[in-house]
């Protein structure tokens, strides 16, 4: 069975299209009113050729790479005449820069983008980040205001990414084989040692009710940022659950799995419904791992997994159960309609509404935990 992971980039590079990458940097630039205006021609030529030759929700073109270099060009040199700039200004900016800058539209375009938002959290005085974003396709940096010299960005996901090209998830945010992703990012309380923390909150690029998601943990020692925790799970695009921090705890809310034992569940639901809970400790965090919000579902899901591998299902399960659920077995891997539980004293009725069949079970705890006594199949 091909792993968790395998089975998320998977599915992105199902959703997206995509051509190889390779890292561009812009041209140096003069300083002052010179610097200005070449950034902004570049800029805007960039975004030209991304118009003419981009699949603009899924774009992973090696141009884009010079876009973003060239955003942190332009930050570099706001920051360095506005020395007093706040987060808010650098968010400010860099949307009215390209707003501004955006070209014109020409007959050989194939999508204009120009709506590029943007976050930004001020980690240490001076040393902002910052999350551009066009629809789908995103990234982060970190920009800092120069002392001694010229402002720069000192740190991107960008370049962090392609040092771990297919060493895991992170690298989808550089790697024409996954990605692209795009996110917004915010706080966390500083570690003990004062090095303070954020969290970025991403979805890959893609079509559909459901995507891939990545939720990840960082902290930023002055030179770098150093993940702390990632985590890679599905979303329902329109979910209105939040991630949420209670001053101890990050809770991210997930639709686990696209599957439920063997049904494939609906794209524009957000079952199986889950929370991957981390504890944000002094010293860094403890991953204190994903619970199901329902337990009849991933009682169904543990039960029938086990069932089709051939697994002892004793403990989920009476034989009759299991038995039964074999005669069927070609009609199980089928899209799940519905699910609901009625309670009838201390036995439950989980009815599971499938295409072609419907399953009615009957549950009772037992050993803390739930147990099949009984099935119907119409």
């Amino acid at each position: 069975m091909p792993s968790k992971h395998a089975t998320l980039l998977a599915a992105v590079v199902a959703f997206c299209w995509s051509v190889p990458s390779s890292a561009q940097q812009p041209p140096p630039y003069p300083s002052s009113t010179e610097r200005m205006s070449r950034i902004e021609a570049d800029y805007s030529a960039s975004i030209s050729r991304l118009n003419r030759a981009s699949n603009w929700p899924c774009n992973r073109d090696p141009e884009l790479r010079r876009t973003w270099a060239l955003l942190g060009e332009w930050l570099s040199a706001y920051l360095d005449g506005h020395p007093a700039a706040s987060a808010a200004d650098v968010v400010a900016s860099v949307e009215e820069f390209a707003a501004r800058v955006a070209p014109p539209a020409r007959d050989d375009d194939l999508v204009i983008v120009d709506d590029l938002t943007a976050h930004a959290i001020e980690l240490r005085q001076g040393q902002f980040l910052v999350a551009p974003s066009f629809p789908g396709t995103g990234t982060f940096f970190v920009v800092e205001r120069g002392k001694n010299g010229p402002s720069r960005v000192t740190w991107s996901m960008d370049r962090y990414a392609s040092s771990k090209a297919g060493d895991g998830s992170l690298s989808c945010w550089a790697s024409a084989d996954c990605g692209p992703l795009s996110g917004s990012i915010a706080s966390l309380p500083p570690m003990a040692t004062g090095e303070p923390r954020f969290y970025v909150d991403a979805v890959y690029s893609g079509n559909g009710g459901t995507l891939p998601a990545q939720t990840s943990v960082w902290a930023w020692n002055g030179q770098e940022a150093r993940l702390l925790a990632v985590h890679d799970y599905y979303t329902m695009i329109g979910d209105d659950r939040r991630i949420e921090f209670d001053g101890d705890d990050l809770t991210v809310p997930t639709k686990e799995e696209r599957e439920i034992g063997p049904f494939l569940t609906n794209g524009a639901s957000p079952d199986p419904a889950a929370t991957w809970t981390l504890h944000i400790t002094p010293d860094g965090v403890e991953d204190r791992g994903v619970r199901w919000r329902d337990e009849e579902l991933y009682w169904l899901d543990q039960f029938l997994k086990a069932l089709l591998k051939g697994e002892p299902t004793s403990r989920w399960a009476d034989p009759a159960v299991s038995k039964k659920l074999l005669r069927v077995r070609s009609d199980l891997d089928s899209l799940l309609m519905d699910w609901k539980v009625t309670l009838h004293g201390r036995e439950r009725q989980l009815l599971i509404e499938a295409d072609p069949m419907t399953l009615t079970f009957t549950l009772v705890e037992r050993h803390h935990q739930l147990y099949a006594t009984a099935v119907e199949i119409e």
